[in-house]
């Protein structure tokens, strides 16, 4: 399974949420309420079938010390 992070939607209610994430086959990982994000993980890329909840969707990198010794 690969990890993304999404930008809920202003609209949102989490319980509703966890239960799209699950009816897509996807697991609820964390959530950020100051960020309005959560991470997700998922097969398949949710942009499509949770354009609905989501602003945005980005595969998580692990790159944060790339480029630095």
């Amino acid at each position: 399974m690969k990890t993304y992070l999404a930008i809920l939607k202003s609209n949102f209610d989490l319980p509703d949420v966890k239960k799209k994430l699950i009816e897509e086959g996807m697991e609820f990982v964390k959530f950020y309420p100051k960020l309005k994000m959560v991470k997700i993980k998922s097969d398949a890329n949710p942009t499509k079938s949770c354009s609905d909840i989501f602003d945005y969707v980005e595969k998580e990198k692990d790159d944060f010390s790339a480029g630095n010794p």
